[in-house]
């Protein structure tokens, strides 16, 4: 009878694991989810960060184009649209640029096929409403997309005359994305480990006087008032 008392139902042991370990667990817990807190918020802030990156870089260069092709433009010389804008596709990141008239007709190209074409704007971006440096689609970086477009008026004494398009390759900003996911999940990591060798050291250090307490106890229960 006293045998079987002894043991829980079941017939399993009990096993009583330390109170260090169970507070280095629960501190060990506390790091994980700061650490994972700081990871998405960072990695948050690094995309923004980088996407206005990005809108600045392709704001400035579309604008420099617009200016470039403006006398070209007026003049109607195609020749010199075209070497523009192929000089400009060299760029690293740039999948496509074009100049347009005021009617959207293609008239620089670095296709030569294209041009006199009709670029078709997408149905959310009304040629209208461009009054100033438009980014589409925005935010950047929408699924579906595979390029990230700028548009700039090209204008002559406050007059429209058409509009410079350059296009960059998602390939750009997903790298840059990626490294810097791939550092700051690497500080996260560094940060972890370091948390939780913290964790250890903290919950023995606590655990200590807690133990010792449990001992004097029981050694007061067996008599032992020393």
């Amino acid at each position: 009878r006293h045998g079987r008392a002894s043991r829980p139902r079941g017939g399993f042991m009990r096993v009583r694991i330390p109170i260090r370990f169970k507070l280095a667990a629960l501190f060990a817990l506390v790091v994980a989810a700061v650490t994972v807190v700081f990871t998405l918020v960072v990695l948050d802030q690094e995309r923004y960060a980088l996407l206005g990156q990005m809108r600045e870089l392709g704001g400035t260069i579309t604008t420099e184009l617009a200016r470039q092709a403006k006398a070209s433009l007026l003049q109607d010389d195609t020749l010199a649209l075209n070497l523009l804008v192929q000089e400009l596709k060299k760029s690293e990141g740039v999948a496509d640029a074009l100049i347009l008239d005021r009617d959207l007709r293609i008239r620089g190209a670095s296709r030569v096929e294209r041009v006199g074409q009709h670029y078709g704007l997408p149905d959310d971006l009304d040629a209208s409403a461009i009054e100033r440096l438009r980014v589409y689609p925005d935010p950047p970086l929408t699924p579906g997309h595979s390029t990230i477009a700028f548009l700039a008026p090209v204008t002559y004494s406050d007059l429209r005359v058409g509009y410079a398009l350059v296009a960059f390759t998602r390939d750009v900003i997903d790298g840059r994305l990626a490294e810097a996911r791939a550092r700051i999940l690497v500080t996260a990591a560094i940060l972890a480990l370091i948390g939780i060798a913290g964790s250890l050291l903290l919950a023995r250090r606590v655990s200590r006087p807690i133990v010792r307490l449990a001992e004097g106890t029981k050694a007061i229960g067996n008599g032992d008032y020393a």
